[in-house]
């Protein structure tokens, strides 16, 4: 005989396998580079877009180092970044979304984009679980929309939000 605690319980993992099972299918589907990050810059979940174009820079467990290594991420200007300028380790440590404009070498060649990136949950301790990010093209980013952060960027930059 089942408990009412142990029904509830299945009921409840198998809406997380279904939520799950959605997740995966929107992100294989998607052609918009996304991105999912755990909380020490490692890849967990890349959409079909960010996997066109990042290769195995956006493998699961690919740490943020993959993008100055391989893609040799850098800002327009050409400044070398660090992980540490990267959105998704600055939207993490800072718990605030961040963005900026940089440019990749991938098989596609150089690649002008705005890495936009929002922290995702909190722990116990208020420290955020890790990062969503989306690639778009630096062109189409609306103009003044959002100050750069990272190195060379105005002072106080790179707050996503609504002017007050």
């Amino acid at each position: 005989m089942h408990s009412p605690l142990s029904s509830g319980r299945r009921r409840a993992e198998q809406a997380l396998r279904r939520e799950a099972q959605l997740l995966e299918l929107l992100l294989d589907n998607l052609e918009v580079p996304v991105l999912a990050c755990a909380a020490d810059g490692r890849t967990t979940q890349a959409s079909q877009g960010a996997r066109d174009l990042l290769g195995d820079a956006c493998a699961p467990g690919a740490p943020q180092e993959m993008w100055i290594e391989r893609l040799r991420a850098r800002t327009p200007e050409g400044l070398p970044l660090s992980v540490a300028d990267l959105p998704p380790m600055r939207a993490i440590r800072e718990r605030a979304p961040r963005a900026l404009d940089l440019v990749i070498e991938t098989a596609r060649g150089l690649n002008h984009l705005t890495a936009w990136a929002h922290p995702l949950g909190e722990d116990c301790a208020g420290a955020a679980t890790g990062a969503l990010s989306i690639l778009t093209p630096r062109a189409s980013r609306p103009a003044g929309a959002l100050p750069q952060t990272g190195p060379g960027a105005p002072e106080g930059g790179g707050a996503v939000g609504r002017k007050s």
